[in-house]
């Protein structure tokens, strides 16, 4: 059976569902708190293009992997947050308002950081790597894969709050199965492109994935933010944008071997992060709004 069809369909229609939920998660005044209090937001925008090439540049000096995985490494290291950090971050019970607008304001700003890393890293390893990322098709994936979604859940969270309630737990039950259900139809949209890098790609993708949760962690910490605050920022700084990386690397750079490491790596991501959410969700972690405690702070 060709599962091509339905895998193109699936994936986009499972990620839009993801978001609206986690868009039935926020609150308008949530991101207005934000704004006031925006130290974590520069933080969270500003520092990953800087800490993150870098930190693959060294991993791949240590590992020393084929060239293709560590182009498509460099590749992912300069892309904009990835969408489903959002949803990594609603199911952690950490700060989604924080998650939503860094992942938004990355989209937007990657036409200007993408091309200046990619410049800088192609000097260092005196290769062409990112020039320009088309910008009309990336603010249309940011439309459809972000901004429309959540504005659904949004929506639907101000006009039916206590429908949205009484589901809460069973919209999470949801979200952890179509999550299983997307890492399935991503590994049956190319099986045997993902085994051929699982031995070299894996490892890398794991020590990179894990190296950028710790430094997001690490400057939420310096920043002085609370518990649901850091652990978004951590995922923001683990979750990269495959889409834009695959994007960039087909038809920007004409290269299709660069992204055959983004099918790899995305699917090491999701099994990675979401474990590393659950396991940085206490108890009592819920969302971080008024209702049920006071905001929390976010320094600044």
């Amino acid at each position: 059976m060709h599962l091509g069809p339905v895998i193109s369909v699936a994936i986009p229609a499972i990620t839009f569902v993801l978001m609206a939920v986690v868009g039935s998660d926020l609150r308008v005044e949530d991101f207005r708190r934000l704004l006031r209090r925006s130290r974590l937001v520069w933080a969270g925008l500003l520092l990953p293009p800087v800490v993150l090439p870098p930190l693959a540049l060294g991993l791949i000096a240590l590992v020393h992997p084929p060239a293709p995985i560590a182009m498509g490494l460099l590749l992912i290291a300069a892309c904009p947050v990835g969408g489903i950090s959002n949803t990594f971050t609603y199911l952690a019970g950490a700060t989604t308002t924080l998650s939503v607008l860094l992942t938004a304001l990355s989209c937007l700003t990657a036409v200007v950081t993408m091309p200046a890393v990619g410049a800088v890293l192609g000097g260092a390893r005196h290769e062409t790597l990112v020039t320009g990322v088309p910008a009309p098709t990336l603010f249309a994936h940011l439309l459809a894969a972000v901004a429309v979604p959540t504005t659904l859940g949004l929506f639907a969270r101000a006009r039916f709050p206590a429908a949205v309630d009484r589901f809460r737990h069973w919209l999470r039950r949801v979200a952890f199965a179509l999550l299983a259900l997307l890492i399935l139809l991503i590994v049956l949209s190319d099986i045997r492109a993902f085994v051929r890098a699982l031995p070299e790609a894996v490892p890398l993708a794991v020590s990179f994935i894990a190296a950028s949760f710790l430094v997001g962690a690490g400057v939420g910490v310096a920043l002085g933010a609370e518990r649901p605050d850091l652990i978004a920022l951590a995922i923001e700084f683990a979750t990269r944008n495959v889409a834009v990386a695959t994007m960039a690397a087909v038809t920007v750079m004409g290269r299709v071997d660069f992204a055959i490491f983004g099918t790899a790596y995305f699917l090491t991501e999701v099994p990675l992060v979401t474990g590393a959410a659950l396991l940085g969700r206490s108890p009592g972690l819920g969302r971080s709004t008024s209702r049920h405690r006071p905001a929390p702070r976010l320094g600044g």
